[in-house]
C-alpha cells in the first residue's frame, strides 16, 4: 500500500520542464510537493512601492515547528505573522535554519532542494511585490505519458476485440480505436518533451464524433462502403458535426485550476501547488492578458459553443431520422434504434451520474501539507474513473448489438475483399 501510494503521488504532480508561478501581494504563499532533489530560483518581477524588497521565507512544511515563528498548522495568507518582520527582513536570523532558509529577494534567489517533500514559500503582505517562482524538474511530462500509455492499453484491447468479429460496423470500431492508438503513441512520444495532452484529447473527441456521425448515417446497418452512397452528403453531415465542436474546445477560456475548501476557508490548487483562494500563479502582464481575452473572447466562444451542440443534435437528428426511414422493419431496425437510445443517449447520462465528486471538502485539517497530498491522489483516482467510464460505451455498443439481435448486420465478404454484402444470420 505505501508503494501504491508513493506512486499514484508521483504520477499525480504535472511533471514538467521548470513548472513556474509568480507569487504577489494578494497571493503571497504557495505549498508544492517536491518528489526528487531540485532547485527553487525566485526572481523578482515588481518591486514594492516603497521601494523596499521583500522578504521571503521557504521551510519543509513538515519541519514547520522548528521555525522561530507561529506554528504553520494552518497556511497563512494574511497577517497572522506580520509582528515577526521588519524593513530589514524577519526579525530572526537571516539565512538557514535546518531545511528552512530566509533572505531579502533583491534580485534573484536560489534554494536548493535536498530532501522531497511538501515545501512553502512565503512572503508577508507588503505592498505591491512580485516575483517568479522556477522549480527545475525533468524535461518529461509524466503524468501526461502515463496517461497515454493507459489509454494506448484500452484502445489496443477494444481494437483487437472487435476486429475479431466480420461485422463490417464491429471492425469500423476497431479501425477508429486503433486510430486512437496511433494518436495517443505519437501523443506518448512527444509528451517526452512537450506538454499536448490537451489537444491529443481534442482530437480523440473529434474522432468519437466522426465514428458517431458515420454509424448514424447507416455505416455497417445500410452499407459497407459509399459507393451507391450520397457521398456529398455523409461528408457535409461529418464536419458539420465535428467542426464546430473542435472549435469549441480549442478556444475553451476555462482555467486549469480547483477551487478546494479546508476548514471552511477556500484555497486553490494550479498545476498541483496549493495556495490562498485568489491564487493563480500568473504574473501581473499574464493576468491583464488572460483578463482581456476572457472579455473579448468569452461572448464569442459561449456562442460557438452554443451553436456546437445545436448543429451536432441536428445533425445527428438529421442522420437517425433519415437512416430509420431507409432501414425495414426487422432486427437491424430494432437493434438501430437501442444504439440510439441507449449508446448514444441513455449511458453517458448514467455515465456523468457515476463520475465521482469533484468537490473537494477538507474538515478539521490541521496539517495542510497531508491536504494536499491526498487531493493529488483524489484527482489521479478520479482521473481514471471518469476515463474508465467513458471507454465503457463501447462494450454498451457491443452488447446492444451482440445481446440485441446482430441479424442484418452487413457482414465483411471474405472471398472478395474488395466488396461487401448484406447477409442475414
Amino acid at each position: 500500500m505505501k508503494f501504491l501510494s508513493t506512486f499514484l503521488l508521483s504520477i499525480a504532480l504535472p511533471v514538467t520542464l521548470a513548472r513556474t508561478f509568480h507569487l504577489a501581494t494578494n497571493q503571497n504563499v504557495a505549498c508544492l510537493e517536491i518528489d526528487q532533489p531540485t532547485t527553487l530560483k525566485l526572481t523578482k518581477t515588481i518591486g514594492t512601492a516603497s521601494g523596499e524588497n521583500p522578504p521571503v521565507l521557504i521551510f519543509n512544511y513538515n519541519e514547520r515547528s522548528l521555525l522561530p515563528i507561529p506554528n504553520f498548522n494552518f497556511l497563512v495568507t494574511e497577517k497572522k505573522i506580520d509582528d515577526y518582520f521588519d524593513e530589514n527582513g524577519f526579525l530572526f536570523e537571516r539565512g538557514m535554519i535546518g531545511s528552512s532558509y530566509n533572505d531579502i529577494l533583491v534580485d534573484t534567489l536560489e534554494y536548493n532542494v535536498e530532501k522531497p517533500d511538501t515545501y512553502c514559500i512565503y512572503s508577508p503582505v507588503i505592498d505591491g511585490y512580485e516575483y517568479r517562482v522556477e522549480i527545475d524538474e525533468p524535461e518529461v511530462y509524466t503524468d501526461n505519458v502515463i496517461f497515454c500509455i493507459v489509454n494506448i492499453v484500452s484502445n489496443l484491447f477494444y481494437s483487437q476485440f472487435f476486429n475479431r468479429h466480420n461485422k463490417v460496423i464491429f471492425k469500423a470500431v476497431g479501425k477508429f480505436t486503433f486510430i486512437k492508438v496511433i494518436i495517443f503513441s505519437i501523443s506518448l512520444l512527444l509528451s517526452l518533451k512537450f506538454n499536448i495532452i490537451q489537444y491529443t484529447e481534442y482530437a480523440v473527441s473529434a474522432l468519437d464524433d466522426i465514428f458517431t456521425t458515420v454509424f448514424l448515417s447507416g455505416y455497417g446497418t445500410l452499407f459497407a462502403n459509399y459507393k451507391n452512397q450520397n457521398l456529398r452528403k455523409i461528408i457535409i453531415a461529418t464536419i458539420l458535426t465535428v467542426t464546430p465542436s473542435v472549435l469549441s474546445r480549442y478556444f475553451d477560456l476555462k482555467q486549469d485550476y480547483m477551487d478546494i475548501v479546508i476548514n471552511n476557508e477556500y484555497y486553490r490548487v494550479v498545476n498541483g501547488i496549493l495556495g490562498p483562494q485568489k491564487f493563480d500563479g500568473l504574473s501581473v502582464l499574464q493576468r491583464i492578458i488572460r483578463d482581456v481575452s476572457v472579455h473579448r473572447l468569452s461572448p464569442a466562444v459561449a456562442f460557438l459553443y452554443g451553436v456546437s451542440k445545436m448543429v451536432k443534435f441536428v445533425m445527428f437528428f438529421y442522420t437517425i431520422r433519415k437512416t430509420l426511414a431507409t432501414l425495414s422493419a426487422g432486427p437491424t431496425k430494432s437493434a438501430y434504434k437501442w444504439t440510439v437510445a441507449v449508446w448514444l443517449f441513455i449511458y453517458p447520462f448514467l455515465s456523468f451520474a457515476g463520475y465521482p465528486d469533484l468537490v473537494y471538502n477538507y474538515y478539521s485539517v490541521t496539517d495542510y501539507g497531508k491536504v494536499l497530498a491526498s487531493y493529488l491522489l483524489e484527482t489521479v483516482r478520479n482521473k481514471y474513473i471518469i476515463l474508465l467510464l467513458d471507454e465503457f460505451h463501447w462494450v454498451i455498443f457491443y452488447l446492444v448489438w451482440f445481446h440485441g439481435n446482430n441479424k442484418g448486420l452487413v457482414v465483411e465478404d471474405i472471398s472478395a475483399s474488395s466488396s461487401t454484402e448484406k447477409k442475414n444470420e
